[in-house]
C-alpha cells in the first residue's frame, strides 16, 4: 500500500513527463526515462518495471543519468525492494566514476589551489570542490529548505565517503 503523497507524487512525475515526451514529438530522453522510473517506484510498481526504466535511461545516456542518479537518486531506503544495497552502492560508485571521470561533466569546477591539484590529482580536488559548490545551495537564510538540505548533505556525504575510498593511499 502506498500514501497518498507517495501517489500524487508519481502521478504528478507521471503528468508532467508525458506532457515533455509529447513536446519532444514523442521522443523519450533519459530524462524522461529516469521520471518514470521514480514515479512507477513512488506509486509502488514491480521492481521490472522500474529498474527497466532505470536501465533505458543509463543505456540512452550514461552521463546524465549517472548526474541523476548521483544528484537525485536518493539513498539505499528509497530503493528499497528495487536495489539491495550492494547494488545501490555498485551502481552508486559507477554513477561517480562516470562524473568523475568526466572532464565535460566536471568543467563548471574551478580549482582553487594548484597545489592541492598536484598533490592529490585533479579529479580529487574536483570532486571536493563539487561537494564545497554544493553544500550551501539549500542552507542560505533566504532559501532555507530543510528537506532538500537534508538530502544534499546526504548526497554530498557519500560523495565524500566515495572519494576517500576511491583515493587512499
Amino acid at each position: 500500500m502506498i500514501s497518498e503523497k507517495d501517489y500524487k507524487y508519481g502521478i504528478m512525475i507521471l503528468t508532467e513527463t508525458y506532457k515533455q515526451v509529447k513536446n519532444d514529438n514523442n521522443v523519450f530522453l533519459s530524462a524522461d526515462y529516469w521520471n518514470l522510473a521514480i514515479a512507477y517506484r513512488s506509486l509502488g510498481f514491480d521492481k521490472r518495471i522500474v529498474l527497466d526504466f532505470l536501465d533505458k535511461s543509463k543505456n540512452q545516456n550514461i552521463y546524465k543519468f549517472s548526474y541523476f542518479f548521483i544528484s537525485f537518486g536518493g539513498d539505499t531506503n528509497e530503493w528499497e525492494g528495487y536495489l539491495l544495497d550492494s547494488e545501490y552502492d555498485s551502481l552508486y560508485n559507477d554513477c561517480m566514476e562516470v562524473l568523475i571521470n568526466n572532464p565535460k561533466l566536471m568543467e563548471n569546477i574551478h580549482l582553487s589551489d594548484a597545489k592541492a591539484v598536484i598533490s592529490f590529482g585533479q579529479k580529487l580536488v574536483s570532486g571536493i570542490n563539487q561537494i564545497s559548490n554544493d553544500d550551501p545551495k539549500f542552507s542560505n537564510p533566504l532559501n532555507i529548505d530543510d528537506l532538500l538540505q537534508r538530502r544534499l548533505d546526504f548526497s554530498n556525504q557519500k560523495k565524500k565517503d566515495y572519494l576517500i575510498n576511491k583515493h587512499k593511499k
